[in-house]
């Protein structure tokens, strides 16, 4: 039979912990971070790894990244106060490591205002479309203390194969920022002198899972209806604070605001298992909102009873989101719903 002595166990923990303090103290020392500088008077000519010389742009601070990841453990893209105009970013650079978008000095407003650009959307974020059989592409990005206004969309993360029927990406964090003025009412690009129109979501995980999206704020999300907008449709109702489609499974949407919306503050749709939707506070809907027609939370899917599925040819049945967990979710403001399943009619699910 072993026995220990009190001393000799006492020793062993002690000399444990002073081994994994070393080892702790080892990785950090050899954890590489990476920091971009941003600036609304910046020029995108300058190196942008210091202080002194920042860029202007996200377009440029994507090039950067791409060339300068490898060997890094994370970079952040510091975003100096002030507002930036005209702004849209397609990313396609996921290099296994976090990108952080970040205020340079805390507590002070970094705003992305999209009046006067030729983007609709401020940000897209889309991986490589999936393969059949493919795990996620851990996508690691975080928004954190950034206002943005002024566009037809905000944050897009689409990582989604029709063809295959899988979702492709994971891991982001949607956190302390401020959507404001967001759909084709604020839609900067115009079609034949209207708003191009065709805005769906404020912010949109499409395929993305395990991502937290907390402490947010959304106050003006709205539509115009259909016969004023350039596109003719994606009328007032089809515009979602928050919108998780297409298999986004395993999310955190928590402590989040919204205020003044025309359509169901967040849509679920298609196999979006697995939902934490918590916390949230929901105010009133948008002046002109249809009666008892605008919910805080609601989920779809298309089926072959959908005309607006069978007239865009989705090619293959979705599916009930199911697992759901709504909890402590509190409507203070007007006309505006709790809950509702919009789906027209129950069909085989495609999975």
């Amino acid at each position: 039979m072993l026995r220990f002595r009190y001393h000799d166990v006492s020793r062993s923990l002690v000399e444990a912990l002073v081994l994994a303090l070393t080892v702790c103290v080892s990785a950090n020392a050899s954890a590489k971070s990476l920091d971009i500088y941003v600036s609304p008077t910046g020029a995108d000519t300058a190196s942008g790894t210091q202080m002194n010389a920042p860029i202007a742009s996200l377009s440029r601070a994507q090039e950067i990244v791409a060339a300068n990841a490898s060997g890094h453990d994370e970079i952040r893209v510091l975003l100096a106060p002030g507002i930036y105009r005209g702004q849209g970013v397609e990313w396609r650079t996921f290099p296994g490591i976090w990108i952080r978008f970040l205020p340079l000095a805390q507590g002070k407003t970094v705003v992305f205002d999209g009046r006067g650009g030729a983007q609709s959307f401020f940000f897209k974020g889309e991986p490589p479309a999936p393969q059949r059989g493919s795990s996620p592409v851990s996508m690691k990005l975080e928004f954190n203390g950034i206002t943005i206004r002024n566009y037809c969309e905000g944050i897009s993360l689409r990582s989604w194969a029709d063809d295959v029927r899988q979702p492709g990406g994971r891991d982001v964090v949607i956190r302390h920022n401020t959507f404001e003025n967001i759909g084709s009412k604020y839609d900067p690009v115009l079609r034949k002198k209207l708003p191009r129109g065709q805005c769906t979501a404020a912010l949109r995980l499409q395929g993305v899972g395990h991502g937290r999206v907390e402490d947010n704020s959304f106050k003006n999300i709205i539509n115009l209806p259909k016969n004023q907008t350039g596109s003719r449709s994606y009328g007032s109702t089809l515009l979602h604070a928050i919108y998780i489609s297409n298999m986004s499974r395993d999310n955190v949407i928590l402590r989040n605001r919204f205020e003044n919306f025309s359509g169901d503050a967040i849509r679920i749709r298609d196999a979006s298992d697995r939902n934490k939707i918590a916390e949230n506070v929901f105010g009133s809907a948008s002046k002109g909102a249809p009666e008892g027609q605008i919910h805080a939370i609601s989920q779809w899917h298309c089926n072959p009873q959908v005309l607006a599925c069978i007239e865009r040819a989705i090619p293959r049945n979705e599916c009930e989101s199911s697992k759901l967990e709504l909890s402590d979710n509190r409507i203070q403001g007007k006309n505006v719903a709790s809950y509702a399943d919009r789906t027209e009619r129950k069909t085989v699910c495609a999975e």
